[in-house]
This record gives structure tokens, sequence and C-alpha cells, in this order.
């Protein structure tokens, strides 16, 4: 990311094919500026977080936050593959990425301080640091008068959502799926047209990719879709049955891409209807 630009409005091309509502509910706030803070949602087709910034700011600012305590344990293939999507995602908002380094609840309230943002978005998050990490942004954040909005996360149907009739969680899986085939399930939205982001925000460089002898799947959302329409287009249909060859190349392949957010699992449901 290039800094020095003053409310940049950038142009990101034609929308996406997946279809879309008439028109979505979105989170509103009255900011003028917003953070959105990209975890695993590495995309900007159907990213419910980032569009809900788009509707509800005048300018953003795309962040990406190297956090040591994650970056640190993870191995060089998970590396090489992050540090891919980032680069491609950089690229598809044209280069207004901004890249900070340090821990979450240091750099984003001073980063929101400096560029008088309002409100900060992200993804949902469920995991144990996870849920500390975020907590912790938002005692910070909160207790200078600013906000966070969590519109998405990273599921078809979003973690707490079903409960058995005398509202517990369930205990036995066939029960639970039943319920989650019966749950609504939203369509994708496209990928936003055009965004303002705030000028003169500086960024770091990401850390080094580092050098990997693994044959690795290409990163980015442009490929996730590639191997979810190969996968839907030749395998799927032997799926259920050729899972369990240990020998057969027969499986998706997509978890990287979900694991990072390249993909939705809203849009391969979206997919699957539309093969149906």
């Amino acid at each position: 990311m290039v800094g020095g630009w003053i409310g940049r409005s950038l142009d990101l091309g034609p929308a996406n094919i997946d279809p879309v509502r008439d028109r979505a509910e979105w989170i509103a706030c009255d900011a003028m500026r917003g953070i959105v803070w990209f975890r695993r949602d590495l995309r900007l087709s159907d990213n419910r977080t980032f569009r809900a910034a788009l509707d509800a700011c005048d300018e953003i600012i795309p962040l990406f936050v190297v956090d040591d305590h994650l970056w640190e344990r993870s191995g060089p293939n998970r590396r090489w593959f992050l540090h891919g999507c980032l680069t491609e995602l950089d690229a598809d908002l044209d280069g207004e990425l901004v890249v900070r380094h340090g821990p979450p609840a240091d750099v984003i309230p001073e980063l929101a301080a400096d560029h008088d943002v309002d409100v900060v978005f992200h993804a949902d998050d469920v995991g144990p640091y996870g849920r500390s990490r975020d907590d912790e942004v938002a005692e910070a954040l909160i207790a200078v008068g600013r906000k966070v909005e969590v519109p998405d996360s990273c599921w078809a149907v979003p973690p707490g959502t079903l409960t058995t009739g005398s509202g517990d969680t369930y205990k036995v899986f066939t029960p639970f799926f039943r319920s989650w085939l019966d749950q609504p399930k939203d369509e994708p939205i496209p990928r936003p047209r055009r965004i303002d982001v705030v000028g003169g925000v500086t960024s770091v460089d990401l850390p080094e990719r580092p050098e990997v002898d693994a044959e690795l799947p290409e990163p980015g959302e442009a490929a996730a879709g590639r191997r979810a329409d190969a996968f839907l287009r030749r395998d799927v249909d032997d799926y259920d049955e050729a899972r369990d060859d240990a020998a057969a190349d027969a499986t998706s392949r997509l978890s990287p891409y979900l694991k990072w957010g390249c993909i939705h699992p809203r849009q391969l449901l979206n997919r699957l209807d539309l093969r149906n």
C-alpha cells in the first residue's frame, strides 16, 4: 500500500456472478470513517463485513494486522499461502491494503485514533484466542468512544444459531445436522464496484514470504473460485464414495481457501444449488 491519497475512490471493476438479494440489511452507524479488519475473510466477493463498512461509512481503511501470536506459530507452508492471499487481496484493492505489525489491541486503537476512525468492522471468531483478542480490542476502542461491529462470521450458519427445543446446544450430530439443513442460508452478495479509502495511511511490508519445498495450491480468491468450480464440475457427484479412497485425487482441496476465507461456505452452497 502506498499512502498519500486523500479520499481516494477505487473502481474495483465488475461485480462477480454470484446472485444477490435485492437489498441486504446491513448494520447502520453514523460513522464517517471505518476500519475493516481482515482476518479469515481474505476476499472481496460475498464479504458482508466489508460491505457493511462500505454501506455505513464515507471512507474506510482496509487493514490486516500481522499478529506475532499467530504468525510466529505458523509453519512456512501456512505463511507462504497466507502471504499469497494477502498479496492478491492488496492487488484487488488497488494497493490500498494497510498492513500493521503488532498486538491488535495496541495497533487498532492507535490507527483509529490517528485517523479519526469511528467504528471498526470485523467478522466473528469463536476460537479461544480469537475471542480473547477481540474482547481486548473492543474494550480499548469502546473506552475511548469508538464502536465495534461484527456483521458476519466464517460459517454458513453462525455459531450459536442452532439450539434444541429447550434452548441447549446439540449433543448428537444427526438432529444437529437436520436442524442445520433446515436453517435458511443467505445468498452470496457481489463484489463491490467502488470504495472510498482514507488517504495518507502508512503501511508496513508483509514479513518475507518463506521458501517452501512442498507443492502448495495457488493462493487467493480467484484460485479458490477455480478450485471450487473444478471440484463441482468433475468430482462432487462421486465424493460420497471416493473420499474414502486414500489413493484417489477426489477431495475438494478447498480447506486452505476456507481457512483464510478466500471463499465462503455460502458461495459453495450457492454453487451446489445452481448445479441442481
